[in-house]
């Protein structure tokens, strides 16, 4: 028998649950993010935002049995782990920046159509999914802005940086 919260099925609570507090955290964010507008502020946001909507579609999907409602997560989820490298890629020139951007942006879309187009179960679409999340927002994105948190001065730079970049590697 699976486990029921609140009548709907456990997975599916657990993941409208944490929707929630992806959107508070949302919510609070968006003041700081209206004040500063920059590439850390970008990631940040494109990683609550992305996984909120993932999580959001991937409970509609296990709820009704839809694997388009799990696709459109993936989706979201892939795109906001893409964003997240605008903070790591400021780094670089901007035309290289760019166009390693839009190459990341490339692979989760493909990955995304591969998944439409081609059979497969929801274990390995999940699986292919969180890989490409793991190493694009908490390899790549994330450990640079803890590296990043950690060389600042001030200490509210520090806490952010260190706090956002784990937050994302978590």
């Amino acid at each position: 028998m699976t486990e029921t919260v609140l009548g709907l099925p456990g997975v599916v609570f657990w993941l409208w649950f944490s929707t929630f507090f992806y959107a508070i955290v949302i919510i609070f964010f968006l003041r700081l993010f209206r004040k500063e507008k920059n590439e850390l502020m970008y990631a940040l946001f494109a990683f609550l935002a992305g996984m909120a909507v993932f999580h959001v579609f991937l409970g509609a999907g296990f709820y009704w049995n839809n694997l388009f409602l799990i696709h459109l997560g993936i989706f979201a989820a892939l795109t906001g782990a893409a964003y997240t490298l605008k903070f790591p890629l400021s780094f670089f020139s901007e035309p290289k920046r760019k166009s390693l951007f839009y190459l990341a942006l490339a692979m989760a879309w493909l990955i995304v159509a591969w998944l439409l187009i081609f059979p497969h179960t929801t274990e390995i679409m999940l699986w292919i999914a969180l890989s490409y999340m793991i190493v694009v927002s908490g390899g790549i994105a994330g450990i640079s802005i803890i590296w990043k948190g950690f060389q600042q001065k001030e200490t509210w730079a520090k806490i952010k940086g260190i706090g956002g970049g784990a937050g994302i590697v978590v």
